[in-house]
């Protein structure tokens, strides 16, 4: 569904991926950690186009990547959360959604077992962070995406929370939407996903 193929980009000189190839089915739920500096958040910046390679290419289906804008490919369903928490402070949780109201009201079970219920009428200062990870997760979720790229979405959470986490991840990600989790943890990718990889600085995917 989703392939990184031959893809080769480097910072200043240093080269992150040479040869880098991965491929994403449908379905498909792949944990992947490694060090810092080894290309996994560069790995999702590439595919949802917030960094172009140097070379290779990027398919969704039959359809090149390399052209589109970021918000072009969320549109065609490959959705993503960031490390660093994207919201607006002006605006309170409820209104961040961007999805038709109707579209809430049918996900009003979603929305309160993500726990974020009662703070949908509060400001993104007014919340703790582990809710506003959830809340980036669960406005990608109201997209219903065909892939999911979540850049380590438990960072904060307590042992209790991220256990909640893994289980909300399990039971409201369908299982046609392709998932990848990069995390340090590896709890969370223990508990959701079927596939776990480690990246390497500079060498392939390798699974662990």
């Amino acid at each position: 569904m989703l392939e990184l193929k031959s893809v080769k980009k480097s910072f200043g000189g240093i080269n992150v991926f040479e040869k880098l190839t991965f491929q994403l089915e449908k379905g498909e739920r792949v944990g992947l950690t490694g060090g810092n500096g080894t290309g996994k958040s560069t790995l999702i910046n590439l595919a949802t186009g917030f960094l172009l390679p140097d070379e290779g290419e990027i398919n969704f289906g039959n359809l090149s990547l390399l052209n589109l804008k970021p918000w072009q490919i969320a549109k065609l369903g490959v959705r993503r959360n960031f490390q660093s928490v994207r919201l607006s402070d002006s605006l309170v949780l409820k209104d961040q959604f961007f999805v038709s109201e109707q579209k809430i009201l049918d996900n009003l079970e979603m929305i309160e077992v993500s726990g974020i219920k009662g703070f949908l009428d509060r400001f993104p200062s007014e919340c703790p962070l582990p809710i506003l990870r959830k809340m980036e997760v669960l406005r990608a979720l109201l997209s219903c995406p065909s892939v999911l790229f979540l850049d380590e979405p438990s960072a904060g959470f307590s042992r209790t929370e991220l256990n909640e986490f893994s289980q909300f991840l399990i039971q409201y990600i369908p299982t046609s939407t392709s998932l990848v989790i990069v995390e340090h943890r590896t709890e969370l990718m223990e508990l959701v996903c079927t596939k776990n990889w480690g990246l390497f600085f500079n060498e392939p995917l390798r699974i662990i």
